[in-house]
């Protein structure tokens, strides 16, 4: 695990905080997705936050050498520690005093019980069970990707359930068609895949709403955290990666049949490539273990698929896509799906004709010269935008404002261009 080490001005060591960066950026991954934020922007106050939790401040250039301290976690590679140089202490009992501020975490980081292992690591950041009347909220939210909804929701039953398919052939063909044991020897593996901030994540952990309603039992999301990888020693992450399945797989067996799905959000960090010349022989034998794992489920029969989201799918390794039941591809929105994203949400501007051919056009390629912005580009940042500049300028929100707002944005770079 990577330390957070607060030096004095001249190199001293003052303290070591007591989480570690690797807890801070899974936090910060979590108030990403839950705020809208970038995750680059959350990794920022995150650290931010908790060296001011311990009472002292850091300056922005500091966050700089933090923030490619964590592209090199993310990469890999073994970090012993990460250093600030803090710029005096806070005043006794402001806002962001060490009281106040552990407070502040408390109440807004809840943290995930410990117990699915003994070395304090936490294999999973986030736990949900379904139905659930907030992911039904989302699920909802969800415009223009239908067809992936339902190839989703499709593969998921089939994948869970293959009882269903033989129920639907001795119905149909009167006896178990030896094709059936195709559907149910497939690996319980799907992958998302596309550009990014196009729904993928959010469907992925809403999705378990509707299929526990179409099931007709509960359904469990267990989101793997990206402290599985370790810290880059020999067998570390084989053995962290088995252990989270092993506990995927007891949580199966306790839940008396009730399907559980497993997500690996960024999974080409996790199953890159075995071909590439560069890669460590500990992230080959990551992917070693993790395809294993897959196959262990198919074999066993357990209730359990997993899901994998990546914005470079050409980084996955072949044997993952070849196992994956199927991969469903994620594309940014179209003209016609803009369009209704504003009518959603503003519903009583009846926008329509010039001015909506205008809107739709400012977020699109010929708006920006390049990209077209992405449905979080939309939701997150275009019209939050939009609300502040007539709440500053207390008036309502109107297409122009909207449209204003818009010309003044670039949308979200595609990942090959980052």
């Amino acid at each position: 695990m990577t330390k957070i080490v607060l030096n004095d001005k001249q190199g001293g060591a003052i303290c070591e905080l007591p989480e570690t960066a690797e807890e801070v950026v899974v936090n910060a991954e979590e108030d990403a997705r839950r705020t809208g934020t970038t995750k680059r922007r959350s990794l920022f106050a995150a650290f931010k936050s908790s060296v001011k939790t311990a009472g002292y401040d850091i300056t922005d250039s500091d966050m700089q050498t933090a923030l490619k301290a964590v592209d090199q976690l993310r990469s890999g590679k073994a970090v012993p520690s990460i250093r600030f140089t803090v710029h005096g202490r806070i005043p006794e009992g402001s806002a962001a005093s060490p009281k106040t501020a552990n407070t502040q975490i408390r109440n807004e980081r809840p943290t995930m019980s410990q117990s699915n292992n003994t070395t304090g690591l936490r294999f999973f950041e986030n736990e949900q069970l379904y139905p659930n009347d907030n992911a039904a909220t989302w699920f909802g939210r969800l415009v223009g990707i239908e067809d992936q909804k339902q190839t989703m929701l499709l593969e998921l039953e089939l994948l869970l359930k293959p009882e269903l398919v033989e129920q639907w052939s001795k119905e149909h063909h009167q006896s178990i068609l030896p094709a059936c044991e195709i559907m149910s020897s497939r690996a319980p593996l799907l992958v998302l895949e596309g550009d990014v901030g196009c729904g993928k994540t959010v469907l992925a952990e809403s999705i378990g709403d509707p299929l526990a309603k179409r099931l007709g039992c509960h359904v469990h999301l267990m989101k793997i955290n990206t402290q599985v990888r370790g810290s880059g020693m020999v067998g570390e992450m084989t053995d962290l990666i088995a252990k989270a399945f092993t506990a995927i797989e007891d949580k199966a067996r306790r839940n008396s049949g009730e399907p559980v799905l497993l997500l690996i959000d960024e999974a080409d960090s996790l199953a890159s490539k075995r071909a590439e010349q560069h890669m460590h022989h500990e992230d080959k034998a990551g992917v070693n273990t993790l395809l294993q794992r897959i196959d262990r489920l198919r074999r066993e029969n357990l209730p359990v698929a997993v899901i994998f989201i990546t914005n470079r799918p050409e980084a996955l390794d072949s044997a993952v896509r070849r196992r994956a039941a199927v991969s469903i591809r994620f594309e940014r929105p179209n003209a016609e799906v803009r369009a209704e994203l504003f009518h959603r949400n503003f519903p009583d501007l009846a926008l329509s004709g010039a001015k909506l051919e205008k809107l739709v056009s400012a977020t699109g390629e010929s708006g920006n010269g390049h990209e077209r912005f992405t449905a979080s580009d939309i939701t997150d940042r275009l019209i939050p935008a939009a609300i502040k500049m007539s709440y500053l300028s207390k008036t309502a929100v109107t297409a122009d404002t909207l449209i204003e707002a818009a010309q003044a944005m670039k949308p979200t770079p595609r990942i090959e261009d980052i």
